[in-house]
């Protein structure tokens, strides 16, 4: 691990907020699987309530103040919170569609979420008194455990699981879009803040695993964009290293799944083709011909001006958040999203060499999977983005202060 980054004690420990950020981050991986299991709506309040107490607890704790640098991860934060009186108007009065993601309420939760989350993680150090990557190593640790209990889930198929779970071609439990994002987020993490020892190895190896369960679009183009950063900044020798277990990877994957499931491999790898071909070939697949139809759909419904300007509200249905920000909330809506990605795409590319390009990768990952999911909906997906700008922001201070002494 990099030299800047230290795992020690900063000051005294508050085990309280230490045990909420770790239910947050185990509901960042594990949500899938909670989707997918019978008592699913009762466990879900859990995670809600773990943000919302821990939030109230940090302003307590601040005394009712910001305790935020005027810096631009505060801007950042700043711009996308503006927008919020935009959407809170949709509470009295949205054009209905027919169809929903879910409850325009549980949408309007998750949206007063997401910054509530970036603060909390720009605050993790001070909220709980330790390291920050105390927690990265939590989370690796959980993912590890998601990758080995999905397969065993997915062929044992426990009753405990929905008689639907499984997803045509894929080896996922849970949202394998999703997952496959939080799991691409994990191996970043493990490419530029760890060495490439052997142990790091194997942990590449499992992740690499699980992103490949998954057989996504958006994963494998992830993947590609993920691994070429990686392997233009590396040396020649690490290089080396990570093609060759690559390269092992996919092939033990795949001998192993033709010897447990030739059936099920050939149907995984007919939508692998398929997903592969659009990527290097341009062309839309089945899953981005349905988002397209969506959206001209929505489009219909957006009839005036002030429609366009602001949007229809939040009773719509369309699996890509840069549509559903523009039929919500109108090109006023888009535009501040797209600001707000924007900011924090240039400052990532601008500190990269002090926070190890987490910031840079992580809004990379976020802006790549709302292209296909409603990615301010979904729980993980928010609290992945939230975590590495959270991340970002205290490897950069303490890069600054060590390169300061």
């Amino acid at each position: 691990m990099n030299k800047h980054i230290v795992n020690k004690q900063i000051n005294n420990k508050d085990y309280f907020a230490i045990f909420l950020f770790k239910i947050i981050v185990f509901f960042m991986v594990f949500d899938g699987i909670r989707d997918a299991l019978v008592i699913s709506s009762y466990i879900s309040p859990i995670k809600d309530l773990s943000v919302f107490l821990l939030f109230f607890y940090a302003l307590i704790k601040f005394k009712f103040k910001t305790n935020l640098k005027k810096n631009l991860y505060s801007i950042s934060l700043l711009i996308f919170s503006t927008s919020i009186p935009t959407y809170i108007f949709y509470l009295f009065w949205s054009n209905d569609t027919g169809r929903y993601i879910s409850s325009e309420y549980s949408i309007y939760a998750r949206y007063l979420m997401f910054p509530i989350l970036i603060y909390l993680f720009l605050n993790y150090e001070k909220l709980t008194g330790t390291n920050i990557i105390n927690l990265v190593n939590y989370f690796l640790k959980l993912v590890v455990l998601f990758v080995i209990i999905t397969p065993i889930l997915y062929f044992m198929e426990p009753s405990f699981l929905k008689e639907d779970f499984k997803q045509w071609g894929r080896l996922g439990v849970g949202y394998p879009t999703m997952d496959a994002q939080v799991l691409l987020f994990a191996l970043s993490l493990l490419l530029f803040l760890r060495k490439l020892d052997f142990k790091n190895m194997i942990l590449i190896w499992i992740v690499t695993v699980g992103i490949l369960m998954q057989n996504t679009g958006t994963g494998y183009v992830t993947l590609i964009l993920l691994l070429a950063y990686w392997l233009y900044k590396t040396n020649n020798r690490n290089r080396l290293i990570l093609i060759v277990n690559f390269g092992v990877t996919i092939g033990v994957f795949f001998s192993v799944f033709i010897l447990i499931n030739y059936e099920i491999f050939s149907i995984f790898f007919t939508l692998m083709q398929n997903k592969l071909y659009s990527i290097f070939t341009g062309s839309q697949d089945i899953s981005q011909q349905i988002r397209e139809e969506q959206f001209i759909q929505l489009k219909n419904h957006v009839s005036n001006i002030f429609e366009y300007l602001y949007g229809i509200g939040f009773k719509i249905y369309v699996e890509n958040q840069y549509y559903f920000m523009f039929i919500g909330l109108g090109y006023v809506g888009l535009l501040y999203f797209c600001i707000f990605l924007f900011v924090n795409f240039v400052y990532g590319f601008l500190i990269r060499k002090k926070d190890s390009s987490i910031l840079l990768i992580s809004t990379t990952i976020f802006a790549l999977t709302s292209y296909t999911l409603v990615s301010l909906y979904l729980f993980p997906i928010e609290v992945m983005y939230a975590f590495g700008i959270g991340l970002s922001k205290h490897l950069y201070d303490k890069r600054v202060n060590n390169d300061c002494n």
